[in-house]
């Protein structure tokens, strides 16, 4: 019996319950008319009940038995006049409903479960779900493809597509128009189209939105049609149907926090991706390829050519527009002139219909590159509906992180290669000065010498102010060569230089004299603690960026003590308060006593009170507003914006606040992504400098009069450039300090380091900050090899990162060897898709 059905009975059993309780209060005030009539209408239900299960289940049935006798009983209560009797004759019918319910309960459940996909390439986020479904005897499964229409460029729908021939051969297909949903009310309605009417590329037809097909099940179960990290895109936070689906499968609880508020907690279930099992299944099994990939793949001797995946996301697209097209043609031509390899181009599989609908001036010169791509043979353009297939036959992955294919790849533990859209140039071999560079977050300056850490050695180093030549003082114990972030910010008082434990779990001291470095480990690590410290009389203050609380450290007594009261309204404050992010980010702002905390995941500004332990926060700004670092001028606080694009000017005194974004065309010309767009203030005088972190441009602030206008440093390059495809650091500039009269700005264009005028912000010199040969030959035992192992393990890595370029991509992917490259990809006992339909059943 359907589960509908016996759902349908069972809450009917359980009205004529409560009927019969009317039914004797009735017979008890002898209301003889009103029996009757209540009677009549509980017979008529109960066979109407008989001909259900009849239809479902056949004739003869034990439940009907009992809905029969149930029907004789009712008529023999018409019959009695005597009341007493008939009361009697009426509390004899909970026994008929006990033998009924019995009856009902020794009906094996059935379901009808219906999948309703609408591109066939998507058809993996619900593949295993359907195995699991149809291998049950008590399962009747129906895929149903519903027909889209890709959008025009105003928004309207354009042309219909039906995919149902698409769908590989041993998936039975029904057609949209030969399985009516309201009248077969399924049990299961599977979707992964979330959009309804609410995508500007593609539509799906709107007798299959969710707020319509809501009403034709009891259970209606979205599945992304995406494989992506341990976060849902922010663009996925609330989409339509959310709000109409029973349940929303996940891939990981993390990820609930990413579902906006409004979606109730109890639709949310953290079990995995379909996706991962179709992956895994073609990975293990050495699937088939096509025939004319066959041709690309090998040569003629029977040698293979590594097979090199090259995708192109929607998001991407939007994001750097002809940037990207650039890139394209920048890969292919590289793939050209490559041997050994075969590159795989697949496009996302909405990409011609984005560019149709939304950037249609794009078209035609996508459309030049993908017939270059495919005349001159460069490599294989797949256009299948078979994504992991693809994942399965490729060696290792180049595209963009926005793109689930990463996910994919990272699944089954094959390289994967992070482009950049800023990269367009090639440098065939590393230099020796290439080598030896070295990137400088923060530096302290004695007499004609610099120190600093090195992210990319961990150690204290010391730089030669006129040659730029640097020597390793020492390497930092405990540590590994590529560890990120271990220590950011540093500081100085008397001999000895403080590093700030950013992810590691311990403050740093080391003793210039001595050249004796000592750790001071902190209570309660987290994995971000301290962003910078600052010197206060007697103790260290040490800034959290993901630590709960400031810490404050007495060189005396040698304890720490932390102050965590604000972080609590910090959280309470912030409509989704993130451990995996940084709380505050940027250098410590002090005036006086005071300590100002902007904070990084709201907008609040925190002020900290050195004397007294006491603190204030602020709300500032718009409520979208985060920020980065914050200038006090007088009875103002300008405040830099972290995950934002306003700057702020608040009044410290009555709270009001201006915010200003007119500058935003001169910082991103290039009109890509900015994560971030500045990251120091600078002011001397009456002039206020926003330095970029990823910002095309210095922003200068007259501070009499709020003006704004952009500020270019006179070098022979643009920040946003970079000398080498190998450039260093996703940040267009790593550093601002100053020093006495001169302004230090570390350059990501060549890893050199700017000595300015702080009064004209003139270019006094350029110091290109290079590891000497000494200590280069030092750490070369150190330093890990092959170069796009990133040193954890794991084989991602990115093109803006140390000696990374396409060419030398190519080159490592093509001599290593068969199975090296892969990590241990995620096992499993049971389908992801098998877990899925167990638990929707038991709803």
């Amino acid at each position: 019996m359907r589960k509908t059905i016996k759902k349908k009975l069972m809450n009917i059993t359980n009205s004529i319950e409560e009927a019969n309780k009317v039914l004797t209060s009735l017979s008890n005030e002898n209301r003889r008319e009103e029996v009757l009539e209540l009677l009549t209408d509980e017979q008529i239900t109960v066979i109407q009940m008989g001909n259900t299960i009849e239809n479902s289940d056949g004739e003869g049935t034990e439940a009907v038995r009992m809905l029969e006798g149930y029907c004789e009983a009712v008529w023999e209560i018409s019959q009695e006049a005597d009341v007493t009797n008939r009361s009697i004759l009426i509390q004899n019918l909970s026994n008929y409903i006990r033998d009924f319910r019995t009856a009902l309960d020794k009906f094996k459940e059935t379901y009808n479960i219906v999948f309703l996909p609408y591109q066939a390439s998507m058809w993996d986020s619900m593949e295993s779900i359907w195995i699991a479904a149809k291998e049950e005897k008590n399962c009747n499964c129906y895929v149903i493809p519903i027909p889209y229409f890709e959008c025009n460029a105003d928004g309207s729908a354009g042309i219909m597509h039906y995919e149902g021939d698409r769908f590989p051969d041993y998936v039975p297909i029904t057609h949209f128009k030969d399985y009516n949903l309201a009248e077969e009310h399924p049990e299961v309605i599977y979707i992964h189209n979330p959009y309804d009417a609410a995508n500007k590329v593609t539509k799906i037809h709107p007798d299959f939105y969710s707020s319509k097909i809501k009403t034709y099940t009891d259970m209606l179960v979205y599945i992304p049609y995406f494989l992506t990290g341990s976060h849902m895109p922010q663009s996925h936070s609330l989409l339509p149907a959310y709000l109409h689906a029973n349940r929303i499968i996940l891939q990981n609880e993390s990820m609930f926090n990413d579902i906006d508020c409004l979606i109730s907690r109890e639709k949310l279930v953290a079990i995995g991706s379909p996706k991962v099992d179709k992956l895994l299944k073609l990975c293990a099994s050495s699937p088939e390829m096509p025939k004319e990939w066959r041709k690309l793949i090998f040569n003629t001797n029977g040698t293979k050519n590594k097979v090199i995946m090259y995708n192109i996301s929607v998001t991407g697209l939007l994001n750097l527009k002809d940037r990207l097209l650039k890139k394209m043609e920048y890969v292919f031509e590289t793939a050209k002139r490559a041997k050994g390899i075969v590159l795989l181009w697949r496009p996302h599989p909405l990409l011609e219909a984005t560019l149709q609908s939304m950037t249609p001036e794009l078209y035609g010169e996508y459309n030049r590159l993908k017939e270059m791509f495919i005349g001159e043979a460069i490599g294989i353009y797949d256009n299948t509906s078979n994504p992991e297939l693809s994942v399965a036959l490729s060696d290792a992955y180049i595209g963009e992180v926005t793109s689930s294919m990463v996910d994919m790849f990272e699944v089954t533990g094959k390289p994967i290669f992070i482009l950049d859209g800023n990269i367009m140039g090639e440098v065939p071999d590393i230099s020796d000065e290439e080598m030896k560079a070295l990137s400088v977050y923060d530096i302290i300056l004695g007499e004609n010498v610099g120190w600093f850490v090195s992210k990319k050695y961990q150690a204290v180093c010391e730089m030669d102010l006129e040659t730029g030549n640097v020597e390793i003082l020492t390497r930092i114990p405990d540590t590994e060569m590529k560890e990120i972030d271990l220590y950011r910010y540093i500081q100085k008082r008397g001999n000895k230089i403080y590093l700030s434990p950013l992810r590691a779990k311990d403050m740093c001291l080391y003793n210039i004299d001595s050249k004796i470095l000592k750790k001071i480990y902190f209570p309660d690590p987290e994995s971000m603690n301290f962003i910078d410290l600052d010197f206060y009389e007697n103790e260290i203050i040490l800034k959290p960026s993901g630590h709960n609380g400031i810490a404050r450290y007495n060189e005396q007594t040698e304890r720490f003590n932390r102050i965590n009261g604000f972080m609590d309204e910090y959280k309470r404050r912030c409509n989704k308060y993130s451990m995996e992010k940084p709380a505050f980010v940027g250098r410590m702002k002090r005036t006086g006593n005071i300590i100002w905390l902007p904070c990084a995941q709201s907008n609040g500004v925190i002020k900290y009170n050195l004397d007294d332990d006491s603190w204030e926060y602020f709300e500032v700004g718009s409520k979208d507003n985060t920020y980065n670092d914050i200038e006090i001028v007088e009875d103002y606080a300008w405040l830099l914006p972290y995950h934002s694009s306003k700057i702020v000017r608040w009044s410290i005194i009555t709270n009001q606040y201006e915010e200003y974004d007119g500058y935003l065309e001169w910082v991103n010309q290039s009109g890509k992504e900015m994560l971030q767009i500045f990251g120091w203030w600078y002011r001397f005088e009456s002039k206020l400098y926003a330095f970029p972190i990823q910002g095309e441009c210095i922003v200068e602030i007259d501070l009499e009069n709020a003006t704004f206008k952009p500020f270019i440093i006179e070098v022979q390059c643009s920040i946003a450039d970079r000398k080498f495809t190998l450039f260093r650091s996703w940040g267009n500039i790593e550093m601002v300090r100053e020093f006495d009269d001169d302004l230090y700005v570390m350059l990501a264009y060549d890893e050199s380091l700017l000595v300015l005028n702080k009064k004209d912000m003139s270019v006094k010199r350029k110091i290109k900050v290079r590891l000497s040969d000494k200590s280069f030959r030092k750490i070369q035992d150190e330093m890990f090899v092959p170069a796009v192992n990133n040193g954890s393990g794991s084989l991602i890595t990115n093109e803006n990162e140390e000696y990374r370029s396409l060419t030398y991509y190519f080159e490592y992917i093509k001599n290593l060897p068969e199975n090296e490259a892969k990590r241990r990809p995620i096992t499993q006992n049971e389908s992801i898709g098998k877990r899925i339909h167990e638990y929707i059943k038991t709803q």
